[in-house]
């Protein structure tokens, strides 16, 4: 399973579309660009937490992220909710890696 397309609504502006491949993906931009908050929102948002657990706070700044998988697995979230919808019977877990200095 793997991450198909990232989509952030009214980031600074500005709405955030990324089809991603399945192999590599780099994100590119200069200092205070944004690069570390999209990082941050989507490990929140796909983070395998209740709820009740998340820092929604991370979202204040956007409308909405919508984070679309492999089997039509769909996670929408904002600075009020999460929710995942499709085929959420299947378990999964997104290891996500990054290093922000």
């Amino acid at each position: 399973m793997y991450i198909k397309k990232i989509e952030i609504k009214n980031l600074w502006g500005h709405d955030f579309p990324w089809t991603l491949n399945q192999d590599i993906n780099v994100l590119i931009g200069k200092n205070g660009s944004g690069k570390s908050t999209i990082l941050r929102m989507l490990n929140e948002a796909i983070s395998p937490v209740e709820d009740s657990q998340l820092n929604l706070r991370l979202f204040d700044p956007i409308d909405e992220i919508i984070i679309e998988l492999t089997n039509d697995i769909v996670i929408r979230a904002n600075s009020e909710s999460r929710s995942i919808t499709g085929n959420v019977e299947t378990t999964f877990f997104i290891p996500i890696e990054y290093n922000i200095n």
